[in-house]
């Protein structure tokens, strides 16, 4: 027997209509924390998924990043309380992997701010029936990892339920 498939949801990507390029916003959480006391380290900038929950210590000063243009948009998942919590445990853990010394524990958080960030969605047909993305920043024009596409995926699921 084979397996039979749902039909698509409508406005969903077809084979039809593949491939297809468009410019979707992510919703992120920008944490600016205090440096550890005793650390001559600027504020520490963090960039929490608002939607999964993936880390990533960034600086943003130099980019310029819009809030929402063209293209979709989604909505976060996760409260701010659950995203500092998050930006703690993720530089702690940075810090550890790296074998920092006084991995101390952040300071105060600063500021914060959710932001929408960009990314240039590919859909293409991989084989046969099998639909699939490719995700690039649309802000440095560099891959992002497995957590953007994981966090994109559950985003786009999300929005059709």
């Amino acid at each position: 027997m084979g397996r039979s498939r749902p039909p698509a949801p409508a406005g969903a990507a077809t084979a039809s209509r593949l491939p297809r390029l468009e410019l979707v916003w992510l919703p992120y959480y920008h944490l600016d924390f205090e440096p550890p006391d005793g650390t001559p380290l600027p504020g520490v900038e963090s960039l929490i998924d608002a939607l999964g929950g993936a880390f990533a210590q960034i600086t943003l000063a130099n980019q310029s990043v819009q809030d929402g243009g063209a293209g979709p948009t989604f909505e976060p998942s996760l409260n701010l309380e659950t995203a500092e919590r998050l930006g703690r445990e993720g530089w702690l853990r940075r810090r550890l992997l790296w074998r920092s010394p006084g991995a101390a524990a952040l300071g105060a958080l600063q500021r914060w701010e959710l932001i929408r960030y960009p990314f240039w969605v590919y859909y293409y047909e991989r084989r046969r029936g099998r639909l699939d993305v490719k995700l690039l920043d649309a802000v440095n024009g560099s891959r992002p990892g497995a957590a953007v596409k994981v966090a994109f995926l559950r985003a786009l699921v999300g929005s059709e339920g």
